[in-house]
């Protein structure tokens, strides 16, 4: 069927002329199959070579429906069987790529978003080194201590001052009660390392909280630190505070020298190398290489302590002041020990000439041994020692009327010993008499024995009392 359509054109007078020429031309143009019948406008489309409407033409049917698009899902572990349909997609996480889904499978990974590893950076410049913290060393009376970064106080009796001028924190604790403070008792002469070269003691020492040292009875008052400053070589120092109450910092061993070590409120003596016996020890500290150890100190106070047993000796004296004890050998001649001196008053009694026999002593001028040297009824011709030591032993012998006579002492009624002075006397028929000295070497329990041997036939006559017989022991040291 043909269709038939009937065009109304106008022309604008510019282009009249054109029109005209072509008109036969551009009305030989077909109508576009797809313009619908009931157009009035139609316009000419050169790329088609036909007429198409111009205006919009009536809604068509409404076509198929169309295949559903893909999903995405997202998740942080592998994707589950159950998860999406197929043609859809996954992305893990990790950047993982799944998909698309195929038969109900996800299969392996498809690719991952990451990109790969980029190289390292370069290293940024170092920071500037931080300030110094408020505290750097910590210390247990001059001993270091592990730095935390903080130091907790605890218990209502601690005090903690700056003491900008030693460049630290001063802690007390107060003492309760009747009993000590550690600050006034407890920590009296602490050392402290103030510095590589310098020692301090006795920080707490003061006229308010004095530091007390004790000699027997009497107490020396300390109100004021000292100190001691190292300046070369290595060896220990030694404080202590002697009898007479001065504080000394004597230093030595190791190597060394005099003028190492300077004292500041005590005397500091070279060649100190252990603690005086009358000593009150305080503490040693050790340097190496010009620097006093940072720990190096081995404290030696001792809040309670007393001084050594005193045992006294035989034959010695003891008397005690407030602040010293005075030690002394009793009373005697020479060198102080004791001393006997002893006679005869009993009768003579007949002899056989030629043999010596032992003279007994029945009467005692003295015996500051009190008894321990001689007895004048148990063995009295016995002058015993009564400890080890050197002795002078004298005999004299005076007989009434002989020809002569010879003496000499025995120890231990064995050994005969000689001394100075006669041995022998022949003074004729009256009254011959004899002495003699020796210096002995005795053990403690040795005795000496003085004898005498009758010469001639003329001797006294049984009965007949001694005109003279003394003998005298006595310890020379």
């Amino acid at each position: 069927m043909k269709r038939l359509l009937f065009v109304a054109i106008v022309f604008s007078a510019a282009c009249a002329a054109q029109v005209a020429g072509n008109a036969k031309k551009i009305w030989s143009r077909p109508i576009c199959n797809d313009t619908p019948v009931d157009t009035s406008v139609l316009t000419y489309s050169s790329s088609r070579s036909c007429w198409v409407a111009s205006g919009a033409g009536a809604a068509g049917p409404t076509g198929p429906a169309g295949v559903d698009g893909a999903l995405w899902f997202t998740g942080s572990g592998v994707p589950s069987g159950g998860t999406g349909s197929d043609g859809d997609f996954y992305v893990r996480s990790n950047g993982d790529i799944y998909g698309p889904k195929t038969s109900g499978s996800w299969g392996a990974v498809a690719f991952n978003i990451h990109g790969t590893d980029g190289t390292n950076g370069t290293n940024g410049t170092n920071g500037t080194n931080g300030t110094n913290g408020a505290i750097s060393v910590i210390q247990n009376e001059g001993s270091a201590l592990t730095v935390r970064p903080y130091l907790n106080f605890i218990g209502t009796g601690v005090n903690c001052v700056d003491n900008s001028g030693s460049t630290r924190t001063d802690c007390t604790v107060s003492g309760g009660g009747s009993g000590a403070s550690v600050t006034s008792e407890l920590l009296d002469f602490a050392g402290v390392r103030t510095s590589t070269t310098l020692l301090t003691f006795g920080t707490d020492c003061s006229s308010s909280t004095p530091c007390l040292v004790r000699i027997g009875d009497k107490v020396y008052t300390f109100t004021a630190a000292f100190t001691a400053t190292v300046s070369a070589n290595a060896g220990t120092l030694y404080t202590y505070v002697d009898s007479d109450g001065t504080i000394h910092c004597d230093y030595g061993g190791g190597t060394f020298v005099s003028t190492n070590v300077v004292g500041s409120g005590c005397t500091a003596t070279f060649g100190t190398t252990a603690f005086p016996l009358s000593a009150i020890p305080l503490a040693t500290w050790t340097a190496t290489a010009g620097t006093w150890d940072i720990s190096g100190m081995v404290p030696q106070r001792a809040f309670l302590s007393g001084p050594k047993k005193i045992v006294q000796g035989a034959n010695m004296t003891i008397t005690e002041t407030a602040d010293s004890v005075t030690f002394a050998s009793a009373a005697g001649s020479g060198g102080g020990g004791p001393i006997v001196s002893a006679y005869n008053t009993a009768s003579y009694t007949d002899e056989t000439s030629g043999t010596f026999h032992v003279v007994a002593f029945d009467t005692n001028d003295f015996d500051t041994s009190s008894g321990a040297m001689h007895s004048t009824s148990t063995d009295p011709s016995h002058f015993i020692a009564p400890s080890t030591g050197y002795y002078s032993a004298h005999c004299s012998l005076i007989l009434n009327g002989a020809n002569g006579m010879f003496m000499k002492m025995r120890l231990n009624g064995t050994t005969d010993v000689i001394g100075s002075g006669s041995g022998s006397a022949s003074g004729g028929p009256t009254n011959p008499s004899v002495n003699s000295n020796v210096y002995l070497h005795m053990t403690s329990g040795d005795y000496v024995e003085c004898m005498f041997n009758p010469s001639g036939s003329d001797h006294p006559a049984n009965g007949t009392t001694w005109l003279g017989a003394n003998f005298q022991l006595l310890k020379l040291f």
